[in-house]
C-alpha cells in the first residue's frame, strides 16, 4: 500500500531543491550562452538577448514559485501537527 507523505518535511527539503535547481540552471544558461556568443564567429550575428531574457524570466518564476510552495507545505505541516496534537 501507498502511505499518504504529502505534507512531511521531505516534501520542503524537495520544493526547496527544485528552486535552487531552477535559479542554478538560469546561471549556467546565462554563461554558456554569453560564451558561445563571444567565442564563436558563428553567432555573433545572431540576438541571444531575447532568449536569455525569457529563460531567466521562466527560470525565476518557477524558483520563487517553488520557494513558495515550500514555505506554504511548511506552514501546513505546522497546523497539521498543531491538530494532530490537539485531537
Amino acid at each position: 500500500m501507498l502511505k499518504d507523505n504529502s505534507f512531511t518535511l521531505v516534501i520542503v527539503d524537495y520544493l526547496k531543491n527544485i528552486a535552487f535547481c531552477s535559479f542554478v540552471q538560469i546561471l549556467i544558461f546565462i554563461t554558456c550562452a554569453t560564451y558561445i556568443k563571444y567565442s564563436t564567429s558563428f553567432f555573433e550575428g545572431i540576438l541571444l538577448i531575447g532568449l536569455i531574457f525569457v529563460v531567466t524570466f521562466v527560470g525565476i518564476t518557477i524558483g520563487l514559485l517553488f520557494l513558495v510552495l515550500s514555505q506554504l507545505f511548511d506552514k501546513f505541516i505546522q497546523i497539521k501537527d498543531e491538530n494532530d496534537k490537539t485531537i
